[in-house]
């Protein structure tokens, strides 16, 4: 019988000590918090804040203080989904964009916001009806450097009591209506037909006046870059034929001016007139006679 009791209550000692160690390792679970780089956590005791953690090791009272909100601090984005907004002249155009923000105080943004993402993209849908509807739509498409700085300005100055920072907002895509778009094409093809058309009527004369004060320039022979072909042989020419021999020059009678016989120096009033020379019968006739060949035609 001692011998039992005495393992009873070696088993009971054991059993004990197995238990303080199970609550040790529970205690020691619930005290020891490690916070990861880029997050914030805060702590609640009994359901209110109490603190802030920090990245990196930390000791909480345990089963009294327990972690509340785990927040990113990180610089994030929230992608605005596109929505339908009429300009001041009553055109539509579908607007979406992007807003990028980073928390700066984690109480703050814990527990003044409900859902710290929704406000913010509420907050920016309702302030992009505004800023584009003050404006035309060619103001829409060719400012929008200047709807981003007023977004940004006022979401910043509305989100700064969230313990929120708003670093950038940005237009993503700004579409109007295919019929709008057609339209804006026509205009500017016109615009630049007409621009097209005033600078050549004004070029012409210009053209012109430089052609008539600049003096003729002679073409400049510029040396080509293929090399010259060897030029061909040249073909022998055929031999030429025999031809008959010159008729000497014709002579001249001194006395065909001065004396005709009767039947060409006068003409019957009827005959055409001829452009044949006078005939004449001296030495010269006859010389001109002889020198031909007896061959060649008369």
């Amino acid at each position: 019988m001692p011998d039992i009791a005495v393992a009873l209550e070696s088993h009971v000692a054991l059993i004990v000590l197995l238990v303080l160690v199970v609550l040790a390792v529970i205690v020691l679970r619930g005290a020891v918090t490690v916070v990861p780089q880029g997050y914030e956590w805060t702590v609640e005791r009994f359901g209110r804040y109490t603190a802030t953690l920090k990245p990196g090791l930390h000791i909480i009272v345990p089963f009294f203080d327990r972690v509340g909100r785990k927040l990113n601090v990180q610089e994030s984005v929230i992608e605005i989904p596109s929505q339908t907004v009429i300009t001041k002249d009553n055109a539509t155009v579908t607007v979406d964009g992007l807003v990028f923000y980073a928390i700066l105080d984690a109480r703050s943004a814990a527990y003044e916001a409900r859902n710290l993402e929704q406000s913010i993209e509420a907050l920016t849908l309702t302030n992009i009806r505004t800023a584009i509807g003050g404006m035309d739509l060619d103001e829409t498409l060719s400012k929008r450097d200047e709807i981003n700085t007023q977004l940004l300005r006022v979401l910043d100055q509305a989100t700064h009591v969230w313990g929120t920072k708003v670093t950038r907002v940005e237009l993503k895509d700004v579409s109007p209506p295919q019929d709008v778009v057609a339209a804006m094409a026509k205009q500017l093809t016109a615009e630049r037909n007409k621009r097209a058309t005033i600078l050549e009527a004004e070029g012409r004369p210009r053209a012109r006046s430089s052609r008539r004060s600049s003096p003729p320039r002679r073409a400049s022979r510029r040396p080509s870059s293929t090399p010259r072909r060897a030029s061909a042989r040249p073909r022998p020419r055929p031999p030429r034929r025999a031809s008959s021999p010159r008729r000497s020059p014709r002579a001249t009678c001194k006395r065909s001016t001065i004396s005709s016989p009767p039947n060409m120096s006068r003409r019957s009033a009827g005959s055409p007139r001829r452009a044949t020379p006078r005939s004449c019968s001296c030495r010269w006739r006859r010389a001109r006679s002889s020198a031909r060949s007896p061959g060649s035609p008369s």
